[in-house]
């Protein structure tokens, strides 16, 4: 195989000139993913919060669940507040077993 080769044997018209590691990290653009705005309570979103009270994977889901309970949808309000017990609990028998 050629340098010019691909790993499937085919010649490539292209060369690489930096590999992924290299690149420029791709940056999410636009509001629906920077910051929608199910995602903030108030002034505040709730990440920064989660972050700022290091409450760890569980707890935070736990709060980001009940901040964001029926605001990207109305039908989806109960889901929600089921998902922030379940990670509740999650963490509740998490911290019952290191005991």
């Amino acid at each position: 195989m050629s340098q010019d080769d691909d790993l499937f044997g085919t010649t490539s018209s292209k060369k690489i000139t930096k590999t992924v590691l290299e690149s420029e990290p791709v940056k999410p653009s636009g509001e629906a993913v920077n910051h929608p705005s199910h995602y903030n309570s108030g002034s505040i979103e709730v990440i920064d919060a989660i972050e700022s009270w290091e409450l760890g994977f569980s707890l935070g889901n736990a709060v980001k669940y009940i901040a964001r309970a029926g605001k990207k949808s109305k039908e989806t309000y109960i889901q929600d507040l089921e998902k922030a017990l379940w990670y509740l609990a999650r963490e509740i028998q998490r911290v019952k077993e290191q005991k």
